[in-house]
């Protein structure tokens, strides 16, 4: 995702996850809200970002994939933490 192309990114990963969440595709689907928490956080929008990247791990751990969770803690915590600190932090954790 180069800068240019952050708005359309974010339509096709919005329009993807939509898709495959109405097909069931789980496993794509929640590679569709990985990817919409990307462009949420390199657009500056923390709070949208943090909260994706929960979803998103929290989907992992439903589906026993373990190998992905912690790289999604990663980034969680990359938007977390780079919000400003005017916003109340998100004080739930997923597991």
């Amino acid at each position: 995702m180069r800068e240019g192309n952050l708005a359309a990114a974010r339509e096709n990963f919005a329009g993807g996850l939509d898709y495959l969440h109405s097909r069931g595709e789980t496993l794509f689907a929640n590679i569709a809200r990985s990817g919409l928490a990307d462009v949420s956080r390199l657009q500056g929008e923390y709070d949208r970002s943090a909260l994706l990247y929960l979803d998103t791990i929290k989907a992992w751990q439903e589906m026993g994939n373990l190998g992905q969770w912690p790289a999604a803690w990663n980034v969680w915590a990359l938007s977390h933490w780079r919000r400003p600190r005017t916003f109340e932090r998100v004080k739930t954790f997923p597991c």
